[in-house]
């Protein structure tokens, strides 16, 4: 739709936000690699986006993801945190942060942005690697209005 001003929405264009729907959802994530469950949706426009929060193209195209991860109780022996965005094509790392500075019990939120190309049908979800300290640190979910955890995505082009 273009309405008098000139603005252009496009009201089936693929987007979504999901959000880690509670503190509980991730304890204690372990040392090596977990997918992020997102189980709490603020909106999916074309129902693209799993129970779990992997989505799925339904059109081949340049797609937006963002994903921000809150994180509590990460301890001095934890060397490293990582956020990935994967997608069929291509795994996008952000936030490598090396964690061993901080006080034992501190939070920690790690946010970043991406643009992937992407297929049909092809798959892009979020995943946290741990190196060292695993078996102590949670995923901050927020709450559904204000979430520290999330994942949202929009076709571009």
């Amino acid at each position: 739709k273009i309405n008098n001003a000139g603005n252009v929405t496009k009201t089936r264009q693929p987007t979504f936000l999901v959000n880690v729907n509670g503190d509980s959802v991730h304890p204690n994530l372990p040392t090596g690699v977990t997918i992020i469950n997102f189980g709490s949706e603020a909106y999916d426009v074309g129902n693209n986006v799993s129970s779990v929060g992997v989505f799925t193209a339904p059109v081949t195209g340049k797609y937006q993801f963002n994903t921000s991860m809150g994180f509590g109780n990460i301890t001095a022996s934890t060397t490293l945190l990582e956020v990935f965005i994967k997608a069929s094509n291509r795994e996008m790392r952000g936030c490598l942060q090396n964690v061993a500075n901080l006080q034992a019990g501190d939070y920690q939120s790690f946010g970043f942005s991406t643009m992937v190309d992407m297929d049909v049908n092809d798959t892009c979800f979020v995943q946290v690697a741990v190196t060292g300290g695993g078996g102590t640190i949670d995923v901050i979910g927020g709450s559904t209005s204000a979430p520290l955890s999330f994942f949202s995505g929009t076709l571009i082009c």
